[in-house]
C-alpha cells in the first residue's frame, strides 16, 4: 500500500517509521529545550509545555519522563541553577 506524504508516494509502512522518527525527533528537541527552561526559570511546568509545543500537560510529563528517567519537577530539583 502507498500513501501520499507531502507529494511523493511511500510505502505506507516506511512512511508510518518516518513519522515516528519524525516524532521522536521533535519530542527531543521540546524536551531538551524544556530542560534549558526547568533549569533556569521557575516558570510552571504546564506553562514550559505549552511553549515548547505540548498542548497536554500530562503528555508532556510522559514524555519527559520517557526520554529522561525523570519527572519535569525531579529534574528542576536535581538541575536548577
Amino acid at each position: 500500500t502507498y500513501t501520499l506524504s507531502s507529494g511523493n508516494a511511500i510505502p505506507t509502512g516506511i512512511g508510518l517509521s518516518l513519522r515516528e522518527a519524525n516524532n521522536q525527533s521533535t519530542n527531543l528537541l521540546r524536551v531538551s529545550n524544556a530542560c534549558s527552561m526547568l533549569a533556569r526559570t521557575t516558570m510552571p511546568v504546564a506553562e514550559i509545555a505549552a511553549l515548547v509545543g505540548f498542548s497536554d500537560q500530562f503528555y508532556f510529563c510522559r514524555v519527559f519522563r520517557k526520554t529522561t528517567g525523570l519527572s519535569p519537577l525531579e529534574y528542576r530539583k536535581t538541575h536548577f541553577e
